[in-house]
């Protein structure tokens, strides 16, 4: 390849590209190329690159080509997909989160003579409600295992109030709920589980209710 050749200083630009033009014609085909079969005939540019050597044409040449790039070709097809990089190290643990609440919604509506139902069963204890009748109704707290704790406190539609606390139940004793005598009546029992889970249970029992004679209702926390 050729190595370097400056533009002449008594070119401009124009006559430059034209000495190229005309440099091309002799490299190509000789003086007859540009349509002059005497060479004392031609002049400006086209003499310029003329009276040049071969080489000297062959330099020009190669340096018009190079501060003339052609356009930039088409992007080439996308290249295969590298390997699979190294896995990473492992990350440190994450703290523990915070607990959640466990929470049962106690909600029972019948009629007299439906029988004993079952509310809730867990941490030691089972409320059971029995829809009888107005004054014979109850809602019973049955322990199920020994060993477990509680305080509750009710008040009744009177304001009569019933207390009752263990430090220790006996295994399938009961407690009736409904004992205070004149619906409605709520109520809130702090229970400590025989296997070491604390609960709140609220409750509530009125009759007469719209489509029901018994409604049993409250939540267990």
């Amino acid at each position: 390849m050729f190595t370097h050749m400056h533009r002449p200083k008594t070119l401009g630009r124009l006559t430059y590209a034209s000495a190229v033009a005309g440099a091309l014609a002799l490299a190509i085909g000789g003086s007859t190329a540009l349509g002059a079969g005497d060479p004392a005939k031609l002049k400006g540019p086209t003499a310029t690159a003329s009276a040049m050597s071969k080489r000297q044409i062959q330099r020009m040449i190669a340096s018009y080509v190079r501060s003339h790039p052609g356009p930039r070709g088409a992007q080439g097809l996308r290249g295969p997909a590298g390997p699979a990089g190294a896995t990473g190290a492992t990350g440190a643990n994450g703290t523990n989160g915070a607990g959640v609440a466990e929470v049962s919604k106690l909600y029972f509506k019948t009629n007299f003579g439906s029988g004993v139902k079952q509310l809730y069963s867990g941490h030691g204890l089972s409320p059971e409600a029995n829809c009888v009748s107005p004054t014979a109704s109850t809602l019973n707290l049955r322990f199920n295992g020994a060993g477990s704790s509680y305080h509750l406190f009710e008040v009744d539609a009177n304001a009569s109030v019933l207390r009752a606390a263990s430090a220790n139940t006996a295994n399938n004793g009961t407690v009736n709920l409904a004992a205070a005598g004149t619906f409605p009546l709520s109520g809130k029992i702090e229970w400590a589980g025989n296997d070491g889970v604390p609960l709140t249970i609220n409750y509530m029992i009125m009759f007469n209710a719209p489509g029901g004679e018994c409604l049993f209702t409250g939540s267990v926390v």
